[in-house]
């Protein structure tokens, strides 16, 4: 990971180094995408925090804010869900896409324009859904970084997102590794009682997904392969 960390906290400065002075607040958004599992929390907050402790020439502070939004937020909520997508959550239509749509249309326009600081759900593992207004983008945040599987989906209204944002990376990893880290996850989770169920409920639902956007995502900007 520490390679790819450095590489990508290296572009993104010289990426924000570029927009200064051309508008009010330089601000980049960036997107992180790839199938459950492949690692997408990790690299985004691992570059929030490098960033953040970021400092220029001869030690002056260089005030990079770095904001991580995942869309794990954007679930609707498991009382709004029937029982196909109570078994399917996870697939993009147990998403919110006009709420994630809309957030990041307030993200690039607070670019260019005076507005007050945006709110964004988050979600509580420990209930299992999503936490209304508990991310505060504040209007100094030059870097904002959302991850989530479907940010370069091409089905709408997602396809919408990827123009709206300066670049969309796709986090690309192996599928067993995924399959891996998934059934454990679930297992950590309660979402079952043995590793074999939480491989089971990963084969039935997260690497279908997995394959699903993958086969029918737009192109990224950048490929991360780790």
């Amino acid at each position: 990971m520490q390679p790819t960390l450095d590489l990508m906290v290296n572009h993104l400065k010289e990426t924000i180094a570029q927009k200064e002075g051309g508008m009010i607040r330089p601000r980049i958004i960036i997107t992180i995408s790839g199938i459950p599992g492949s690692g997408k929390t990790t690299l985004a907050l691992a570059l929030a925090e490098a960033l953040n402790a970021q400092v220029g020439d001869e030690g002056v502070e260089k005030h990079f804010k770095t904001a991580v939004i995942s869309m794990d937020g954007f679930h609707y909520p498991r009382s709004q869900l029937d029982e196909e997508g109570t078994r399917r959550r996870g697939a993009p239509f147990t998403f919110d896409a006009p709420a994630v749509v809309q957030l990041v249309e307030r993200l690039r326009m607070s670019t260019y324009r005076q507005l007050p600081d945006i709110l964004a759900p988050s979600f509580d593992h420990a209930i299992k859904d999503p936490v209304v207004d508990d991310v505060s983008i504040v209007r100094s945040t030059n870097i904002v970084i959302l991850e989530g599987n479907y940010l370069l989906l091409k089905d709408d209204p997602w396809n919408k997102i990827r123009d709206l944002v300066d670049e969309s990376w796709l986090l690309l990893c192996d599928f067993n590794v995924a399959e891996e880290r998934l059934a454990k996850r679930h297992l950590a989770a309660g979402l079952v009682q043995t590793l074999e169920a939480g491989i089971d409920r990963v084969r039935f639902n997260d690497m279908p997904n997995g394959r699903y956007l993958l086969e029918n995502s737009l192109p990224p900007t950048i490929r991360i392969t780790q």
